[in-house]
């Protein structure tokens, strides 16, 4: 059973090398990585422990909010004298530019997550790397359509679930208690996280079955849950190595950011003492350049890598399968008892 264990354990790490080379190499995918973060970034249990971990109190939430509304009066009211000020024509030429600004970031971001997927997909599956030209090739309308829904199906159910969770625990939470407040929010945890999890695993997992195996809708949420079914141990561990992944590397990447944020800092306390601005706008303009390409290369290749972790489990539990690391420890377990 040792022997077992240590089999499950090399899957996983064949998992994370493989896919940590794969997102390495396929720098080319980093720019449409950033963009489809916007729809998913394949960490399945990130949504909610965000949502959750900015909850407060429902006294100290309700005044804050009061205190924030009665301060935003005069910036409303001036924009809805704006508004009623329009006419018919002005005021439907607005609201169409503001749709048609919205579906085309929409197209964007799932057109950018289909080319993301597809690359992967081919680098993984026929061992070769496609250009731009040959992805622009292998973009298809059906795909980017089936892609927008299931992302709008799993974002609505998971801010609904959320939402819902979200009212009673604010209100359940008090300012004075802080053991109170963490058995309250280890209740949820345990009620939202399993959750999430299906949620989150049927949506990836679909989202590539609709590119890997050229699915409709239906077929790729249908086949996505049979394999969740099958092998909902394996990708329930994989999950939690995954998340502890992600949160040492954000952290790595917040410490390269407070350096960065540091030296420029320093180098913009200096200028100051040339008496000229023109320095410190030189700064400022590399500045921005450097945090935009760190946050293009780090998102990037952490999205690429998240994608890619899941692909790889695809191929994996469709071929030879792995065997959960709890299941091989019960087995351990078991024969101990018997002996």
């Amino acid at each position: 059973m040792k022997l077992g264990i240590k089999k499950s354990t090399d899957h996983y790490e064949d998992i994370i090398l493989r896919s940590f080379k794969t997102a390495w190499r396929h720098k080319e995918l980093w720019l449409f990585a950033t963009i489809a973060s916007f729809a998913n970034t394949g960490v399945i249990f990130s949504n909610v422990t965000l949502a959750l971990s900015q909850l407060q109190p429902a006294s100290s939430f309700h005044s804050e909010i009061l205190q924030t509304n009665l301060e935003n009066i005069p910036v409303v009211a001036t924009w809805v004298y704006k508004i009623f000020s329009l006419n018919i024509n002005q005021f439907s030429l607005i609201v169409i530019l503001v749709v048609l600004i919205l579906v085309g970031l929409g197209i964007v971001v799932i057109a950018s997550q289909q080319f993301l997927i597809t690359g992967l997909h081919h680098s993984i599956k026929n061992k070769k790397n496609l250009g731009l030209p040959e992805l622009s090739k292998e973009v298809k309308h059906l795909h980017v359509i089936r892609l927008f829904a299931i992302n709008a199906i799993v974002y609505l159910a998971l801010t609904i679930i959320i939402t819902g969770a979200a009212i009673p625990l604010s209100a359940l939470l008090v300012e004075d208690s802080d053991f109170y407040n963490y058995l309250v929010y280890s209740a949820f945890y345990l009620v939202l996280f399993p959750i999430s999890f299906v949620l989150n695993v049927l949506g990836i997992f679909s989202l590539i079955n609709v590119i890997r195996r050229n699915q409709g809708l239906v077929d790729s949420v249908k086949h996505s849950f049979k394999l969740l079914k099958q092998n909902w141990l394996v990708m329930f561990e994989l999950s939690l190595l995954v998340f502890a992944i992600n949160i040492g590397v954000v952290f790595i990447g917040l410490l390269g950011v407070a350096t960065l944020a540091s030296i420029l800092s320093f180098l913009a306390f200096l200028s100051l003492a040339t008496g000229t601005t023109l320095i410190l706008n030189i700064i400022a303009i590399i500045g921005a350049i450097l945090f935009t390409t760190f946050s293009i290369f780090f998102f990037g290749m952490l999205v690429t890598f998240n994608y890619t972790i899941w692909m790889q489990l695809s191929e994996k539990i469709e071929g030879s399968g792995i065997i959960p690391i709890i299941e091989n420890l019960g087995g351990v377990f078991i024969n101990h008892r018997k002996k």
